[in-house]
This record gives structure tokens, C-alpha cells and sequence, in this order.
């Protein structure tokens, strides 16, 4: 299972990444302006839309998107 979450930068940036423990298979974090989003390599890319939909219309949805395994 993969979970995504809404997030935003702090207005102080020196409390990002403060007490953070990553996860161990993890190899890196990165902020994405929304308007980017299509020009990354988010996988999958059926979430692009998913998530410019809930930038615009706030919407909170549960959604398949096929097998991430």
C-alpha cells in the first residue's frame, strides 16, 4: 500500500527535516510545485491528474491505480 499526503513548506525553513528518521529503503525527498508535476517522473503517472484535481477542487478521493508492486 502507498500513501501520499498533502503537504506544504514551512514558512521557517530551517524546521524542514528537523527529527526526521526516513524510511531505510527510501532514496530521497523532493518538492515538486504542482504546476510541475507533469514534467516529473512521479510514479504512476495516473496520480498527475488525480492530484491536479485536488490542488483545484480540494477533492479527497480514494483511487485504484493499478498494481505500484
Amino acid at each position: 500500500m502507498v500513501h501520499l499526503f498533502s503537504c506544504t513548506v514551512p514558512s521557517d525553513l530551517n524546521k524542514l527535516g528537523k527529527n526526521l528518521e526516513p524510511d531505510p529503503d527510501q532514496i530521497g525527498i523532493e518538492w515538486i510545485p504542482m504546476k510541475e508535476l507533469s514534467n516529473s517522473d512521479l510514479y504512476p503517472k495516473a496520480m498527475i491528474p488525480i492530484l491536479l484535481k485536488y490542488e483545484t477542487e480540494g477533492d479527497v478521493i480514494a483511487t485504484y491505480v493499478g498494481d505500484m508492486g
